[in-house]
């Protein structure tokens, strides 16, 4: 890549340029998948730089008109992240609670404390 084409790219936000890298990126490793042979295999299991595993929890708290849900990301009972969802027929809304928030201190009893061995 020369200069003029890396300063072009620079000019473009992500939002602009994710269509195209997610195209390279899936014609890279699909070309990989299809050579079906040691050294690709090899690539492949190497190609992550790292791999993170999450699990996401979904408690309905009610179910509507209207309903309203958290969704809590958790690691080995560790609460991560907390989303409060709010859905009225064909309407939703999403806020992402903060640590401080109540509703975590719940999230972290579901998950932390052993509550959902209840349910």
């Amino acid at each position: 890549m020369d200069s003029k084409q890396l300063s072009y790219i620079k000019q473009l936000s992500c939002a602009e340029r994710i269509g195209a890298e997610l195209k390279d990126r899936a014609e890279y490793i699909k070309g990989l998948m299809d050579r079906q042979d040691d050294d690709a295999y090899q690539e492949l299991a190497e190609l992550p730089l790292d791999v993170e595993t999450k699990k996401e929890t979904t408690i309905t708290l009610s179910f509507g008109g209207p309903a309203d849900y958290l969704h809590i990301t958790h690691d080995k009972g560790e609460v991560l992240r907390v989303v409060y969802r709010f859905s009225d027929w064909f309407d939703t809304a999403t806020i992402e609670l903060d640590e401080s928030h109540e509703l975590w201190d719940y999230a972290e009893f579901m998950i932390g404390h052993g509550a959902l061995d209840y349910i």
